[in-house]
């Protein structure tokens, strides 16, 4: 059986790399500036990125058009994996955006093409179709005229005298957010680096975000005349230390291999959970300290399988169990029915899809118990998807037509197919033991409203199998989401660095 348990935390690693789109290209341009940069960790090369500022005439106005590049190849849970994503903005000589664009994969052949232009306040953003020639969803949200665009973010440093200590607060547009966010450059003055094989003198800086962006920080190493940076460095859990450095053009497309491998389950434990049978623990009692979030507590989901024991601080003590414990006196009541969000279809759960519509048919065949209903989705999703990781995150009627991909892919079939024969259905992001690499790492699982309750129905198997050792980060719908990284809950569990320690085992 393929394991699945890393799929988030490589999918999340990706997608916060740069990410673009080559939309049609205004004529005249003129190559204002360009720079190539290659992407590395302590075990190779794992892509590169290629940056070019344009000045274009439209409607008789000069304006800015910077173009990103970016190609990420690397050993995906052992498989091969490789992604090519793009990104545009055009913008006024002041940094004042006039429209937006990217493209990002979600599946080997299916990418996610977004285009926005800022209407005063607000951004509205196309999801447009594989073709580039409809528009299949919409979303507005915030937006800030102070947002810089993409040229006048690789200006902001020219013409400062940097001291150290000086700190520099600027807003843009985090693509994978969908969101205007600010960020903070902190300059911490003169340093040495190995660079092109010598020692070279330059400015670092520290690139950080406020707390509720939960974005690792990064620190940034530039040319003291030129102010070019040279070379960025930012610690990951999938990867370890990850760094991009400026080279030649010839140097960044140079053919290689991909040997750079993910981490297969980056959150450590102290050691192995033992007894382990299959089904796992009935009952796990585990402490979880984050480095970088003072209530760790409430980074999970409340619920009544996994208690708070205690919290302080960076650590919570919690108590996890294979199911919700059961009244001696009653049963529990019903659960609030859900809302209509989880039964209609949206932009990744495409439940009102033909071919999904068909293989929920196809599965459920003639029960109409909704509870055995999901069982027989799940195991037909199970048998028939083929297990791999060289897919991003696929929309449910892509994986209905490709039959492949890991614990995403399944969790959002399984809950469009729920939803295409009346149940209700949510996804769950969360963390799952991995027996084989012992440690813990990210998954996705479904979640059906049946009987009056919210059930666990894990295409991939892997809950099945794991008794009480996982924990829920959250639940989504997915109403209105263009990328998972907009879920706060999720992005704000994987930041920083994480260790989980067991101390008792049922």
């Amino acid at each position: 059986m393929r394991r699945c348990v890393l799929s988030l935390l490589g999918w999340i690693v990706l997608v916060s790399a740069w990410v673009c789109l080559q939309a049609e290209t205004p004529v005249p341009r003129k190559l204002v500036s360009e720079s190539w940069h290659e992407r590395r960790t302590e075990q190779g090369k794992m892509g590169f990125t290629h940056q070019a500022t344009f000045l274009i005439e439209v409607d008789g106005r000069s304006l800015y058009r910077t173009e990103l590049r970016s190609l990420v190849r690397y050993l995906r849970s052992g498989d091969p994996y490789t992604s090519e994503d793009r990104e545009y903005c055009v913008e006024t000589a002041e940094g004042k955006i006039v429209e937006l664009g990217y493209k990002a994969a979600l599946g080997k052949s299916q990418f996610l093409i977004v285009r926005g232009k800022p209407r005063g306040d607000m951004l509205l953003l196309e999801v447009l179709d594989q073709e580039e020639k409809q528009t299949i969803f919409k979303q507005e949200v915030p937006w800030d005229e102070q947002a810089l665009g993409l040229a006048a973010h690789d200006r902001l440093l020219k013409d400062r005298e940097l001291t150290p200590g000086q700190t520099i607060t600027f807003r843009y547009f985090q693509s994978t957010m969908n969101r205007v966010i600010p960020t903070t450059y902190t300059v911490l003055g003169p340093r040495q680096i190995q660079y092109g094989g010598e020692s070279r003198d330059v400015i670092a800086l520290r690139q950080s975000y406020p707390k509720e962006i939960y974005f690792d920080p990064s620190e940034l190493f530039i040319d003291p005349q030129t102010r070019e940076v040279l070379r960025t460095e930012e610690e990951s859990s999938g990867f370890g230390l990850v760094f991009q450095e400026k080279v030649t053009k010839a140097q960044a497309l140079k053919e290689f291999k991909p040997e750079v491998k993910d981490v297969e389950a980056p959150i450590l434990i102290n050691k192995p959970i033992q007894p382990f049978r299959r089904g796992g623990p009935k009952e796990l009692i585990i402490k979880v300290q984050h480095d970088s979030d003072d209530e760790v507590a409430t980074l999970f989901v409340a619920e009544d399988r996994q208690e708070v024991i205690k919290a302080e601080g960076h650590t919570v003590q919690m108590r996890l169990r294979h199911k919700a414990p059961l009244s001696k006196d009653e049963p529990a009541p019903p659960e609030p029915v859900p809302d209509a969000e989880y039964t209609e279809s949206n932009f990744y759960i495409r439940s009102d899809d033909p071919m999904v519509i068909a293989l929920a048919k196809k599965a459920v065949g003639d029960e109409k118990e909704p509870r055995f209903q999901m069982r027989l989705i799940r195991q037909w999703v199970r048998r028939n998807v083929k297990g791999g990781y060289e897919v991003p995150f696929a929309t449910a009627d892509e994986v209905a037509r490709t039959l492949e991909g890991d614990c995403t892919e399944m969790g959002v079939l399984v809950a469009a197919m729920g939803r295409a024969v009346g149940i209700p259905t949510r996804v769950c992001f969360g963390l799952v033991y991995d027996q084989e690499n012992p440690g813990f790492g990210g998954h996705l699982w479904t979640e059906a409203y049946v009987d009056g309750r919210w059930e666990v129905f894990d295409g991939a198997g892997v809950i099945q199998m794991l008794g009480a050792a996982y924990l829920k980060v959250g639940h989504f719908s997915l109403k209105g989401v263009i990328n998972p990284e907009e879920l706060t809950a999720v992005r704000r569990a994987f930041a920083g660095k994480m260790k989980i320690e067991w101390t008792e085992s049922k």
